[in-house]
């Protein structure tokens, strides 16, 4: 397999394990909410052990066949790192209007697991992002 083909898997399944975070973790925030809220978080759950999963087949099948290492080539080092800062910037926007809006007592206080999920979702997310655009070209 090619290291194109790498990317595009990686990229899937960074994507997938993302929206099932934000997925699960929305979910368990919203256990109020009834019977839904709990469909809605074990779906999530499901699909982000899964993309977990396949995205960590990806990248030993890469450092396996010498095709792709994402953790010493410069170019997923970087898109790494940019997907790193967008998770921290995730977490402090979604971390500040949470605190303006408790403030200001137009919204609720966000969990902190909320805030967490956000984080892990932009990571994944970005490097989704990353990755499908060096897959690219």
């Amino acid at each position: 397999m090619d290291a194109s083909a790498l990317r595009r898997r990686i990229a899937l399944s960074a994507g997938l394990a993302g929206a099932g975070v934000i997925a699960w973790r929305a979910g368990e925030a919203a256990s109020g909410a009834g019977p839904l809220a709990f469909l809605v978080s074990g779906i999530g759950m499901g699909v982000f052990i899964v993309g977990a999963i396949l995205l960590a087949g990806a990248i030993l099948q890469g450092r396996a066949s010498k095709a792709l290492d994402v953790m010493t080539e410069p170019a997923s080092r970087a898109v790494t790192l940019r997907a790193l800062y967008g998770a921290i910037g995730a977490v402090l926007v979604a971390g500040g209007l949470s605190v303006l809006g408790s403030t200001t007592g137009v919204l609720p206080p966000a969990p902190f697991d909320l805030l967490l999920a956000i984080g892990t979702g932009a990571f994944l997310f970005v490097l989704a992002h990353g990755q499908s655009g060096l897959a690219r070209g």
